[in-house]
C-alpha cells in the first residue's frame, strides 16, 4: 500500500489510482500495459532477432532498450519499477561491449524520492560514455520525467504528457477522528520533532514547517538535475516546477523535452547517434608509442632499430610493419648467404674430388694399388680428404661418408692399401 508519509516525485492521478485498486483488490493496469510495451519495443524500429539480456533488451543494432514501466520505487512492486534494477541494468548494458547506444523506455507516473537519484546519476554516468536517448510514450512525470532529463536527447509521443516536476508528501491529522472514537494518543520521544506524523496525534503548524523544509530540500535535487540536464537556468527550471503537466508539443516549446514523434523516429535518431560517434574525428592523430610499448611490440629487435623507431615518431602499428619488413630483409640476406657458403662447399668438394682421382694409384684385378708410394699412399690421400672436410665444420663421420660419395675411386684404394697393410684379403 503507498504509504502517506512517504515523499513522493509523482504524478496525484497515479496515487489515487492505487490506492482504488488496491482498496478494490484489483491488480494495477500497469502490469498489463508493461508487458505490452516491451513486446512494442522489443519489435519496434529494429532490423532482426532481438536479446534479451540481464535488465534490458539488446537489439541486433547494438541498442539497449531499459524500460521503466508504472510507479517508481527503490525495490519494486508488482506493478512497477525497481529503480535499483534498472541501476545494474545500465550498469551491464554501460560494460556490454555489443552495447552501443542505450534508449530509455518511459511510461511512467514517477515515484518515490528514495532511490531516483542514484538512477539519475546512473543515466547521466552512461550518456557521457555512450549515446543514451529516453522516449516517453504515454507519460514521462515527475521522478519519471528526472530520469529523462538526464540522458542526451528526450522524444516523446505526440498525446504523451510531460513535467510534472516536483516533490510532495502527504501527512494524515487523524487527531480529531481518534478524539470522536474516545481515545488519545500520546508519544513518548526524546527531541522536539521525534513521532512528529504518528497517526492520531495532531500535526502542529510547526511539524508541518519541518515537513516543508525536508520536502524543499529534496526538491532541490530535483531542479538541479533538470537544470542541468535540459540546459535551463535555474530560474527558467523554477517557473515550469509548478507540478503541472505538459502535452509534448508544448513540453518541446517549453525545452523539457527535443522531439515530437513515434518511437520508430526516436530508435533512428539513436542509430544515427551511434554512428557518429563511431566516426574517427578528423583532427584526432596517432599518438608516438614510448619505448617500453615498441619494445614489447618487436621482441628480438635490436637497440638500434627500437631507437630508430622512436626517433620518427612510429605508432605501434607503424613498427610493426616496419620490423616485418626488417625480418624480411634480414630473412633474404641469410637465405644468400647460406646459397654462397653451399657453392662454395660444392666447389671445393669438386676439387678434392678431382685432385684424389689425379693421385690415386691404378687398381689391380684382385683389388691391389699399383706403385703405391709416399706420395701416392690412398691411406694418406684418405686421411688429408677426411680433414679438409672436418675444417668445413663437418663431423669426423660426416666427412668420412662425404669422401665416400663424392671420391669412390680414393675409398676403394684406401680399403686395398689398410687390408694389404694388415695382411687381409680385399
Amino acid at each position: 500500500m503507498l504509504k502517506t508519509a512517504e515523499i513522493w516525485a509523482i504524478h496525484e492521478d497515479a496515487v489515487v489510482r492505487s490506492f482504488v485498486e488496491e482498496a478494490s483488490g484489483q491488480k494495477s493496469q500497469e502490469e498489463a500495459k508493461r508487458v505490452r510495451y516491451e513486446s512494442l519495443v522489443m519489435a519496434k524500429g529494429s532490423s532482426g532477432s532481438v536479446f534479451v539480456e540481464e535488465g534490458y533488451v539488446l537489439t541486433p543494432e547494438g541498442i539497449a532498450i531499459v524500460g521503466l514501466y508504472g510507479p517508481l520505487a527503490k525495490f519494486g512492486s508488482y506493478y512497477g519499477t525497481s529503480t535499483v534494477r534498472a541501476r545494474k541494468a545500465l550498469a551491464n548494458a554501460t560494460n556490454d561491449d555489443r552495447v552501443l547506444g542505450v534508449m530509455v523506455a518511459i511510461d511512467s507516473p514517477g515515484g518515490t524520492v528514495s532511490g531516483n537519484k542514484d538512477l539519475a546519476d546512473a543515466i547521466g554516468k552512461v550518456a557521457g560514455v555512450k549515446p543514451t536517448h529516453a522516449f516517453i510514450e504515454d507519460l514521462g512525470a515527475s521522478a519519471a520525467y528526472w530520469l529523462a532529463s538526464q540522458t542526451s536527447h528526450v522524444s516523446a509521443g505526440e498525446m504523451a504528457l510531460v513535467g510534472s516536476i516536483g516533490t510532495y508528501m502527504a501527512i494524515l491529522d487523524a487527531s480529531k477522528f481518534a478524539e470522536q472514537k474516545g481515545f488519545k494518543v500520546r508519544v513518548i520521544k526524546a527531541g522536539e520533532f521525534k513521532g512528529a506524523g504518528v497517526p492520531g496525534t495532531e500535526i502542529t503548524d510547526e511539524q508541518v514547517a519541518d515537513f516543508q523544509r525536508i520536502v524543499d530540500e529534496l526538491n532541490n535535487h530535483f531542479l538541479k538535475a533538470v537544470s542541468a540536464g535540459r540546459k535551463l537556468s535555474m530560474s527558467e527550471t523554477k517557473k515550469l516546477a509548478d507540478g503541472r503537466v505538459y502535452v509534448a508539443a508544448q513540453a518541446k516549446q517549453l525545452g523539457l523535452i527535443d522531439s515530437v514523434g513515434t518511437y520508430e523516429a526516436a530508435y533512428k535518431q539513436l542509430l544515427q547517434a551511434t554512428n557518429q560517434k563511431r566516426k574517427p574525428m578528423s583532427n584526432d592523430k596517432p599518438q608516438a608509442a614510448t619505448l617500453q610499448e615498441l619494445e614489447a611490440a618487436c621482441p628480438g629487435a635490436s637497440a638500434e632499430f627500437v631507437l630508430s623507431q622512436a626517433k620518427r615518431g612510429a605508432t605501434v602499428s607503424d613498427a610493426l610493419g616496419a620490423y616485418a619488413q626488417e625480418l624480411q630483409s634480414q630473412a633474404t640476406k641469410q637465405a644468400e648467404e647460406n646459397a654462397r657458403l653451399q657453392r662454395e662447399l660444392e666447389e671445393a668438394r669438386q676439387s678434392r674430388t678431382k685432385q684424389s682421382t689425379c693421385g690415386a694409384p691404378p687398381l689391380l684385378e684382385g683389388g691391389g694399388a699399383v706403385g703405391a708410394s709416399a706420395e701416392g699412399d690412398p691411406i694418406k690421400q684418405w686421411n688429408q680428404e677426411v680433414k679438409e672436410n672436418m675444417k668445413l665444420g663437418m663431423s669426423k663421420q660426416e666427412a668420412i661418408r662425404d669422401v665416400v660419395a663424392t671420391n669412390p675411386e680414393l675409398h676403394q684404394a684406401y680399403l686395398a692399401a689398410h687390408n694389404k697393410r694388415h695382411n687381409r684379403e680385399f
